[in-house]
């Protein structure tokens, strides 16, 4: 049912009993249901710890699920318990990517999943820093910046996927110009072709498009 390289989603929920008087280790979790961006709502109940794997048609599967207290005797924190998720993972699916939301950006994960050696993909808060050439960026910088080169890529991928016959990739791919004619990658090629032709516009767009401008509108004056 799971490929070889499957994704794996971890994530935490409460489950919350407001009225239990005699429940076992009833301790105090962030209720879900009620609480919202600006307010965290507090009741009692029991944090619960999901693990699930998509299986190969997107269907997600359970694999750990563990209700657990702070008031428990064996207790020792949340995280030792998103541990105990990512090594049963690592146990199941030896390779895997982990999917996680924003609570879990912590150090402690990062190193964890690498301890692992899995891939991971985890939301990052606004307050990450990131060490990115020799210097710390904001994560909402460095975020900025992938999404521009993320619009190049599809732009080169739409460019490289159209039919050859196309004439908007053939004058890129000419405009290349390369030494090995028989060297020949494709991604590299349209990217040089890019960079020559916009060698040439060094008034901007002006002299690509035709600028609309709106009608000028004379004032007149009546005499009576």
């Amino acid at each position: 049912m799971v490929p070889d390289y499957p994704v794996i989603h971890i994530d935490d929920s409460d489950v919350v009993k407001p009225e239990g008087q005699h429940f076992e280790s009833l301790s105090w979790v962030r209720d879900g249901s009620k609480s919202t961006k600006d307010k965290n709502v507090i009741s009692k109940g029991y944090h619960v710890t999901e693990a699930c794997v998509l299986t190969k048609t997107g269907h997600p599967v359970s694999f750990f699920s563990e209700i657990h207290s702070s008031l428990e005797k064996n207790f020792t924190s949340i995280n030792h318990v998103t541990f105990a998720a990512m090594e049963r993972g690592k146990d199941l699916f030896p390779k895997a990517t982990y999917i996680m939301d924003r609570g879990y950006d912590d150090n402690k994960m990062f190193i964890k999943l690498m301890e692992l050696g899995q891939n991971f993909v985890i939301r990052l808060t606004n307050r990450r820093k990131l060490y990115y050439k020799n210097k710390w960026v904001w994560a909402t910088e460095l975020c900025q910046l992938n999404f521009c080169l993320s619009i190049c890529m599809a732009f080169l991928g739409s460019v490289e996927g159209k039919i050859p016959t196309n004439r908007l990739r053939n004058t890129i791919i000419e405009a290349a110009d390369p030494i090995k004619k028989k060297v020949y990658f494709q991604y590299y090629r349209i990217a040089s072709g890019i960079a020559e032709l916009l060698k040439h516009a060094k008034e901007g767009v002006r002299l690509w498009f035709k600028t609309l401008r709106p009608d000028q509108k004379q004032m007149r004056i009546k005499f009576a």
